[in-house]
């Protein structure tokens, strides 16, 4: 995106039809400079309604914002030095924002961890071995960037963990 000078690229950017809710997902490997990860995090969700609607056609009246790290003991070490500084901007913690994806009414602000793809991180982390990386259980359609002009592609894409979150352009082309 490039609005109002402000330039980046937002990692996953998902829809819900029904509740007319954005979702901006900000994906870590590894946490870095906080207030950088929070302003930028906060820059793209500030901006997601107007890249959503002039890109793919969505009109929400919410926009969330989740930060998304990897469930090692390091990610949530890292998160417990700078505790203060989250419980303000991304308050709420995994299984909360879990339970907002299933159902998701008012806005999101907060952390989800994952368990990390990355066999070294399994191996590092003794409290994480054998734990499956992530998986979109029920993904049935394909993910793609976005366009880079500011049309509108007839097959947006689509993130859909669960069935829950979809494109609804999806819907009509069945």
């Amino acid at each position: 995106y490039s609005v109002f000078g402000e330039r980046g690229s937002i990692d996953v950017l998902a829809f819900h039809p029904r509740a007319l809710t954005l979702l901006v997902v900000e994906v870590k490997s590894e946490l870095g400079g906080i207030e950088a990860t929070i302003r930028k995090l906060d820059e793209k969700a500030r901006l997601a309604a107007t890249v959503a609607g002039e890109r793919l056609g969505w009109r929400a009246r919410t926009v969330g914002r989740v930060l998304v790290l990897p469930a090692t003991t390091t990610g949530r070490r890292h998160v417990r030095q700078h505790q203060a500084t989250f419980e303000v901007a991304l308050p709420l913690v995994s299984a909360e924002v879990r339970r907002w994806l299933r159902k998701p009414i008012g806005r999101v602000a907060g952390i989800l961890f994952v368990p990390s793809t990355n066999p070294a991180d399994h191996r590092r982390d003794s409290s994480r071995a054998g734990a499956a990386p992530l998986r979109l259980a029920g993904t049935t359609a394909r993910a793609r960037r976005l366009p880079e002009s500011p049309t509108r592609s007839p097959d947006g894409p689509a993130i859909v963990p669960g069935g829950i979150w979809r494109d609804t352009r999806l819907d009509r082309a069945k």
